[in-house]
């Protein structure tokens, strides 16, 4: 029951293209400056989205590095052998998003750049896909793991919640009924 279970939760890949610039200031316009941006899969886009690590976190990098990271889904691309058909492919979301033309080193709004280095790391099979009929599955999975083993919870994005702030929610949810479940009266 469980391998089945388990058999059933598909996952797809994802590449993380960081890219540090060396720039007098931020090398896009205002309007786009932020967090980052994410952009569905509806659009037919390269790249799933971006972040803007020297604008999240400006304390982080030193003065003059501008950071930003682009995510990148699409199984074509992360196919390839050839890491820098993944780096071209952020190269050109980000000229076509945020006017940032790397052969040049210029930008849309005349701030020029350079390149000091680009990191590709491809992920395979690191994201879970909640098809149709996953709730089903993780509780069966619970049930048939917590009644031989009540010691033993499930937790994690394989079964619960997206990103980060879910996976230390569901934790600690975790954490608190496994003692509540142990404590002794």
């Amino acid at each position: 029951q469980c391998t089945e279970a388990l058999k059933g939760i598909k996952f797809s890949s994802a590449a993380v293209v960081g890219f540090a610039l060396k720039a007098s200031q931020c090398p896009w316009a205002k309007q786009y400056q932020g967090f980052g941006y994410l952009i569905p899969p509806s659009e037919g886009q390269d790249i799933l989205g971006t972040l803007m690590e020297s604008l999240t976190f400006p304390a982080a990098q030193p003065e003059g590095i501008i950071r930003v990271t682009c995510m990148i889904g699409k199984a074509e691309l992360l196919s390839q052998p050839d890491d820098q058909l993944i780096v071209l492919a952020a190269e050109q979301a980000l000229q076509r998003h945020l006017g940032l033309c790397f052969r040049t080193g210029q930008s849309a709004v005349g701030v020029p750049f350079s390149m000091l280095w680009t990191a590709v790391i491809v992920q395979r099979q690191c994201i879970p896909q909640y098809s149709l009929g996953h709730k089903k599955r993780v509780n069966l999975l619970k049930r048939v793991v917590e009644a031989p083993l009540p010691q033993l919870t499930l937790a994690g994005q394989s079964y619960f919640g997206v990103g980060v702030n879910d996976a230390i929610r569901i934790s600690r949810e975790a954490v608190d009924e496994l003692k509540d479940k142990w404590k002794k009266p």
